[in-house]
């Protein structure tokens, strides 16, 4: 038996094309994310949540169509369920006109990789199920790609892919949902007018994965050239982690990358100035097991800095910087938590300095120089501190 679970469904198709009217400017492969041992029990809490908004039908994005209300509704209980996902968001205008890509084969297949790669590669023995009704040329075409590669790389099951129904399946069902709401404030042609709302009820529980990366653009009228290197410094040293650690299988590296994952499709796709509170970070990365705040701040945030990653952080929560205002408050920030517990140290220090008739004199020892504030009234050190 597989350990993780996936269940796939499609938004828009590959065609590249956008200039067609019924192209989609985006193709979107999202996946629900379960544990194999937590199947059973996640699939009769989903068929509540089918049960209470869809009757005795399925659940499915288009019966909700521009209802946004309901689908706020929908999302919210999916949410409370517990649910997971990951999105590969794939936004065809970004590919470059000369590239090979731009022609359908290489395409698609290079779109099998990506997909191989966001999923198998984080959980070797994962078990995808994907909607067999009205299966795309592109999912058909997977399947043959995952039998001829994923026996060269795991000791599981060849067989890591099988059809389901998606009128039966609820997980389908739940992977039709985020689909067709990702479509809903992503893709040009079929943008909410209330965007904004859905990316909100559907991002901090599902992993965002978006390509080709995008250049980052002037988004301030008062931006200036520093901001701009800030700005592209930050994304090249977040791609550079993402691109030589993806294929890891520590786990905490894993969920370091994930992270800055999210972190980038956002800065990208959604807003560069916002900050992402950290509660929605672990949310979206929190599969196959749970991560408490000190954790993600610890094995996460602070690797991730250690690593030469460049984030930005404050009460909001954290993000790529995308100026150099965002330094200075990530700096301003850092110094309101140190700056009292090295005067504190110094306070200490400086106390047992005295008491000791100026014999043990610790902030001179070279274990704690980086604690030391400035010189004090008492005079040069006379003794030991051992």
């Amino acid at each position: 038996m597989a350990e993780m679970r996936a269940f796939a469904d499609e938004y828009g198709d590959p065609n590249l094309d956008t200039s067609i009217d019924n192209v989609t400017t985006h193709y979107i492969v999202a996946a629900v994310m379960v544990q194999d041992s937590e199947t059973e029990e996640l699939r009769s809490e989903l068929d509540q949540v089918r049960s209470a908004h869809f009757q005795s039908g399925p659940m499915k994005s288009s019966s909700i169509g521009d209802n946004v209300d309901r689908r706020l509704r929908v999302l919210q209980d999916l949410r409370g369920k517990g649910v997971h996902g990951i999105a590969l968001v794939v936004d065809k205008d970004l590919i470059r006109k000369d590239s090979g890509l731009r022609f359908q084969r290489p395409f698609r297949s290079f779109l099998n990789r990506k997909l191989y790669d966001e999923l198998y590669e984080t959980f070797p023995s994962l078990h995808l199920t994907a909607d067999r009704v009205g299966k795309s040329d592109f999912m058909v075409k997977f399947k043959t790609f995952l039998e001829d590669h994923h026996h060269l790389n795991t000791l599981f099951e060849p067989s890591a892919m099988e059809w389901g129904s998606a009128l039966k399946d609820v997980f389908l069902q739940a992977a039709d949902v985020i689909c067709g709401s990702l479509g809903r404030c992503i893709d040009r042609k079929k943008l909410s007018p209330r965007a904004d709302e859905i990316q909100r009820a559907t991002t901090p529980w599902v992993q965002l994965r978006g390509w080709p990366w995008q250049e980052p653009s002037p988004v301030r009228v008062t931006e200036t050239a520093d901001d701009i290197r800030v700005r592209k410094a930050a994304m090249q040293r977040a791609r550079k982690f993402i691109e030589g650690r993806h294929a890891t299988g520590d786990e905490d590296i894993r969920n370091q990358v994930a992270s800055l994952k999210y972190l980038l499709f956002y800065a990208l796709h959604i807003d560069p100035e916002a900050y992402v509170h950290a509660a929605e970070i672990i949310g979206s990365i929190q599969v196959p097991r749970e991560m408490t705040l000190r954790q993600f701040q610890t094995l996460v945030v602070a690797n991730l800095r250690d690593a030469g990653v460049l984030i930005a952080s404050d009460s909001r929560g954290y993000k790529l910087p995308s100026k150099v205002a965002d330094v200075i408050e990530y700096l301003r920030w850092t110094n309101k938590q140190v700056e009292p517990m090295v005067a504190r140290a110094n306070r200490m220090a400086e106390a047992v300095r005295l008491a000791t008739s100026n014999r043990v004199c610790l902030l001179e020892e070279d274990e704690f120089k980086y604690l030391r504030g400035p010189p004090t009234p008492s005079g040069p050190c006379s003794g030991q501190t051992s």
